[in-house]
């Protein structure tokens, strides 16, 4: 699996998409011909049965037919008031030559009857003298009726009941080879509690096995009793006999079994008659059965095997198609990373590909502009560094000069100069040098406190200053001059550049480190407050602010910075009371706590 899964990955997209388009196409096919192949057995099967089934209805119907025509018969001679009026008479009657003559007239009615229906053989018995048939005694002696076995059954049936003989040897000569075996149903006359006489009339079996032959196809279907014994069939041999399969399926209702037969598997079906406890039983092979259908289901099949082939092949193709600008497009790239840069795709078109060609030339064509910009841009740096490099030689130069003067005047002992000349040379040094954004706090507080002694150097009234730094927070780095904007504000605008109070105060835990200027100037009403914390949190251009006080740094600028560095966890708190002073709270994040 790995091997292929290796295979895999180093196929181009070509042969990727050419593959998953097979995969995508054939594994639906093969689940589709899989789950059609099981569940057709079932259908297969069903339709089958219900094709049996169905046929074995219509035989129903053409038997049907045939037995109600016996059973018209019998009601005629059991309820016609004229036939019974002759078959009373005939029973009274001594005369020979009435006699005579009433037989005639109930073999004309029965004539009547048998010549608008098919060929039946009626007999009425009523005593030996005074019985009455549609064929003459030479063909048949009505006597040996009373001898049958199954005569004595009809004694106990009253006048609406039926006896279905079945099936039995042809009694008439004159059609036995021609019709062997004969349908025959029995009935009891009766006027009164008494039997008055018998009607046995009987049908020609090839009658009912040539209704079968008409319908069945390729089924074999027979006529049995509730026992299995064959009553109708086209092979004259197998009447009489029984069913040899009848004890694999039940005779009481439909039904439909697969049985094995020598290796061969047919579908026997059974269909309950209504007109009696007959059933109908069709033997086919299961594989005739099912051939029409396997026949569908097999050029269906092919069908969509061939549809499904044309569609692939139609598909490879658009694959290749579509896939043939990409694979020029991987061809350039490749160029491109010898490193010619000079190579274009070319590509055309408005759809994806297309698109993605102009945008790689477009690409190519922006990277060798920024490669010459970039060259050109070096040039001019290196040479702009050159040009830095020589121009701190003033700014070294000044700093030796101050410390030498600031030496001559320790020599002289005048510390109190040469402090002021030591701080205006740290200021000077830290402003100059831009290289770190970040000190550590010290210094921060070292660079206010230089500029505070500077500012007290020119005025009268000195500003008092006070520090408190939390020994934790003394190496938290931070942006370099964030205070002394604070401190010039608050000279500027607390104390009107005359003499004051500062306190810086630091404090650190692991989230913030918290910086606290407060001063006792002038302070601030709640209009001015709310002023003052409005624009510093509005987008405009505080020129004149940000000019103002050391190298052009303002409150705004720090604010901004801070907001810049830290985003939105940095927090600056305003609190001022008029005549009392203000204090500005800084909350600094720190990195430790997740600042940025």
């Amino acid at each position: 699996m790995s091997r292929l899964l290796k295979k895999y990955t180093i196929m181009s997209l070509r042969q990727k998409l050419i593959l998953s388009s097979i995969i995508c196409l054939l594994v639906p096919l093969m689940i589709t011909v899989a789950v059609s192949n099981y569940m057709a057995k079932d259908v297969l099967k069903d339709n089958a049965i219900s094709n049996s089934q169905e046929t074995m209805k219509m035989v129903e119907l053409n038997i049907s037919g045939l037995m109600n025509n016996l059973l018209y018969i019998t009601n005629y001679i059991q309820f016609d008031s004229e036939m019974n009026s002759l078959i009373k008479e005939g029973k009274e009657i001594q005369s020979e030559s009435e006699q005579a003559l009433n037989q005639a007239k109930i073999t004309a009615k029965l004539n009547s009857i048998t010549n608008l229906l098919s060929d039946l053989y009626i007999t009425i018995l009523v005593g030996d003298q005074n019985s009455y048939t549609n064929y003459s005694f030479y063909n048949y002696n009505y006597k040996l009726f009373y001898q049958e076995p199954w005569f004595s059954n009809l004694k106990s049936l009253n006048a609406y009941e039926t006896y279905w003989l079945g099936s039995q040897p042809n009694y008439i000569l004159s059609t036995q080879k021609s019709n062997p075996y004969l349908m025959t149903i029995a009935r009891t006359i009766q006027y009164s509690s008494e039997p008055f006489g018998y009607v046995i009339i009987s049908a020609k079996e090839k009658e009912f096995h040539e209704s079968f032959q008409k319908l069945s196809g390729n089924q074999d279907i027979m006529m049995v009793n509730s026992n299995g014994k064959i009553l109708s069939h086209k092979d004259p041999d197998k009447i009489g006999g029984k069913f040899p399969y009848a004890d694999n399926i039940s005779l009481s209702r439909d039904d439909a079994r697969l049985i094995k037969i020598d290796g061969v598997e047919y579908l026997v079906a059974s269909h309950k008659l209504s007109f009696s406890d007959w059933s109908l039983v069709s033997l086919t092979q299961y594989k005739e059965a099912t051939e029409k259908i396997n026949f569908i289901q097999r050029a269906n099949l092919l069908i969509q095997v061939l549809f499904y082939s044309l569609f692939l092949v139609i598909l490879i193709f658009l694959v290749r198609q579509i896939t043939k600008p990409l694979g020029h497009l991987g061809r350039v790239a490749a160029e491109i990373e010898s490193g010619n840069l000079s190579v274009r795709s070319g590509i055309q078109g408005n759809n994806e590909i297309g698109k993605v060609g102009r945008s790689f030339d477009k690409m190519l064509n922006r990277i060798e502009e920024m490669i010459k910009q970039t060259v050109m841009e070096q040039a001019k740096k290196r040479k702009i560094e050159l040009e830095m490099l020589q121009a701190q030689i003033n700014p070294h130069f000044l700093f030796n000069i101050l410390n030498s003067i600031r030496l001559k005047i320790l020599m002289k002992d005048d510390q109190e100069n040469a402090s002021l000349i030591q701080a205006l040379s740290s200021l000077l040094r830290m402003t100059i040098n831009r290289k770190n954004e970040f000190i550590p706090l010290y210094q921060e507080v070292n660079i206010v406190t230089s500029y505070i002694e500077l500012m007290n150097m020119r005025q009268e009234d000195p500003i008092q200053y006070e520090v408190a730094l939390q020994e934790e927070a003394l190496l938290q780095e931070v942006p370099r001059f964030f205070i002394q904007p604070f401190i010039e504000n608050a000279y500027t605008h607390g104390f009107h550049e005359g003499g004051g109070r500062i306190i810086i105060s630091v404090n650190s835990d692991h989230l913030f480190l918290v910086v606290t200027v407060e001063d006792n100037g002038k302070g601030m009403t709640a209009e001015q407050r709310q002023a003052l914390i409005d624009r510093l949190e509005t987008d405009s251009d505080e020129t004149e602010e940000r000019m103002s006080g050391l190298s052009g740094i303002g409150v705004k600028n720090v604010y901004e910075r801070m907001k810049l560095i830290y985003g939105q966890s940095f927090q600056l708190k305003v609190d001022s009371t008029p005549d009392k002073g203000t204090k500005i709270t800084l909350f600094i994040p720190t990195r430790s706590g997740g600042g940025q």
